[in-house]
């Protein structure tokens, strides 16, 4: 409990090992990922933020704290929007994010959870956000995040959110080599 009390003060690195401690806790890696998300999102704070989480090894461990919980929707949500939120304008983060396999393990959740509005809203968010390095386009495109995103726009035609960050995510990965545009077009078929 001390563990948590100092991540919730802030320390990237203790914020980080909290995830590792926590396998059998939901609620306890729930908040975590919220944490992180809310302290990389947004504020002044944000840039160092996301460095020091980089630095600290939050990344693996958010990744890892999805793919060990891939029934909750709402936990799946938050560590999305964290990664989103880690990666934000830091292209260190965006690249580890992308060697942890956050890009499968994205697309996984959007898949396992097509009723989820904010969860397909994050999702394409933070597609759009990994596919600024050229080795993530490669690997959104071969574990069929294009998939992803255009299902996420037909079950969510009235949502603002998805249309938007939708769009924003099939732009990036239309970056794709030559040989993967064509899973974009049989998508869209």
């Amino acid at each position: 409990m001390e563990a948590l009390k100092r991540a919730e003060k802030g320390d990237a690195v203790m914020l980080a090992q909290v995830l590792d401690k926590c396998s059998e806790n939901t609620q306890i890696a729930l908040t975590v990922l919220l944490s992180i998300g809310a302290m990389c999102g947004d504020g002044r704070d944000a840039p160092a933020r996301r460095v020091e989480f980089g630095a600290g090894g939050a990344l693996p461990r958010v990744v890892m704290a999805m793919r060990a919980r891939t029934g909750d929707a709402e936990l799946q949500g938050a560590g999305i929007m964290a990664m989103h939120a880690l990666a934000i304008d830091n292209h260190k983060n965006t690249a580890a994010l992308g060697e942890a396999g956050a890009a499968e393990t994205i697309t996984a959740a959007m898949t396992a959870h097509p009723t989820d509005g904010a969860l397909q809203a994050a999702g394409c968010k933070a597609i759009k956000v990994l596919a600024v390095d050229p080795q993530n386009v490669h690997e959104l495109g071969c574990c069929g995040s294009c998939g992803a995103v255009v299902h996420a726009m037909h079950g969510f035609p009235q949502d603002r959110d998805v249309q938007y960050h939708a769009c924003w995510a099939i732009f990036k990965l239309a970056a794709l080599p030559e040989a993967r545009r064509d899973q974009i077009v049989i998508v869209f078929r």
